[in-house]
């Protein structure tokens, strides 16, 4: 019973394919020829032929990625503090260099105070003006406590050598002699001393100076700026908030230049060089952008099996980052390739075919379609380029005679 339900169910199945085949070709019997007019039966059809051509086409790789912003950024504060202002919030274009928030200034105001302060002492302690008047001497000898222990010295030397003829002549006591060379050795080291202590009291003067231009780096670090032109992606901190060194403000990407980022499957990738041109496009943007290859991955996707090559993009205006694309890279653009008319092609089935003539007889070809044009499509297989092709060859059968109309 189950064998000839199956059996019935193929014969309907065959039955329904048959006339479906009639049908369609009962139909483009009964619309005539577009390539020309029907005759009679055995008469020949006047058909319209256009020859083969060879064109110089440009042999492209199929790509798609996405846009990214050429900078981002993430813009901390560089000083702890709490957060008084904020310029900016979401889409907001900056110029480099432009405020977007500051830091309350009191803290480091005293800051600077304080260093000004200990700069000036520090000054005072050199023999120099406190309001910085007048720059430290690299001569130390002429600060007072090196001249001071200079006159000292000068003066035991003096006196050791009025007492040493006296002494041999026998007329000073050999312990006075003893006591002035005593008071030269004294005075020798107080000298190196006072040296010594003039070399410390500049480095802290240096030190002192170094500390003022720490103290107004921080105070000018509590102004936050944007570090190029961009435009705020993200608002991170808010009013008020206190933060810690190196915390987050705001996202910063730039967008008069951006990223095209494609990834090219490994089989092609060898295809691929710096300064091919890629043409590309965005979602829901009819209108076609063009970029050059500029950086190449230096190694294939292990897991996804793709290179990823990116391109400099100028900015018009309309392109965002983030969008989705699809383009081609020009690999070659001068390849030689047979084409036909786009209407020179009969496809039936997925069977693609065009219509040659032999001895006043329809020829089907069966071909293999390539790149297409607006008025062309490329043959890789299939036609030997010197043959002419019927076009528009409607229910034209192969071994049907036909001629070629004017």
């Amino acid at each position: 019973m189950r064998t000839l339900k199956w059996i019935v169910t193929v014969a309907v199945m065959l039955a329904v394919v048959a006339s479906g085949v009639w049908v369609w070709r009962a139909a483009q019997q009964g619309a005539g020829e577009p390539g020309g007019a029907a005759g009679t039966e055995g008469e020949a059809r006047s058909v319209a032929v256009s020859p083969v051509e060879r064109r110089t086409l440009e042999q492209t790789v199929e790509v798609v990625g996405s846009l990214a912003a050429s900078e981002a950024a993430t813009v901390s504060v560089k000083v702890a503090g709490r957060l008084a202002e904020l310029h900016v919030d979401l889409g907001d274009e900056v110029a480099a260099g432009q405020p977007i928030g500051r830091i309350e200034q009191r803290d480091y105001e005293l800051g600077v105070r304080q260093a000004e302060a200990q700069l000036a002492q520090a000054r005072v302690r050199m023999g120099m003006n406190p309001d910085g008047s007048d720059s430290p001497s690299s001569d130390l000898t002429r600060l007072n406590i090196v001249k001071r222990a200079k006159a000292q010295m000068s003066e035991a030397e003096l006196q050791l050598a009025r007492l040493q003829p006296l002494a041999q002549r026998g007329l000073t006591p050999e312990s006075e002699l003893r006591a002035a060379e005593i008071a030269v050795e004294v005075a020798q080291t107080q000298y190196e001393d006072s040296l010594e202590e003039a070399r410390h009291r500049l480095a802290i003067l240096q030190e002192r100076e170094a500390a003022l231009e720490i103290a107004l780096q921080m105070l000018r670090d509590t102004v936050v700026r944007a570090p190029f032109d961009g435009a705020v992606e993200q608002r991170i901190a808010g009013m008020g908030e206190f933060l810690s060194t190196g915390d987050p403000v705001v996202r910063l990407v730039r967008t008069d230049r951006l990223r095209l980022r494609v990834e090219v499957p490994e089989r092609r990738a060898t295809m691929i060089t710096r300064g091919q041109s890629i043409r590309f496009t965005v979602e829901n943007d009819p209108q076609t952008y063009e970029a050059t290859v500029t950086r190449l991955s230096p190694l294939i996707d292990e897991a996804r099996r793709v290179l990823l090559v990116e391109a400099d993009v100028e900015n018009p205006g309309e392109l965002r980052p983030g969008a989705f694309v699809r383009g081609r890279v020009v690999v070659r653009d001068d390849e030689d390739a047979l084409t036909v008319r786009r209407d020179a092609i009969a496809s039936f089935a997925g069977v693609d075919r065009v219509f040659t003539i032999d001895d006043g007889n329809a020829v089907a070809r069966t071909v293999t379609i390539g790149r297409r044009g607006e008025e062309w499509v490329e043959i890789t297989d299939g036609l030997e380029g010197n043959e002419r092709v019927i076009r528009r060859p409607g229910a034209i059968q192969s071994g049907d005679p036909v001629r070629v109309g004017e």
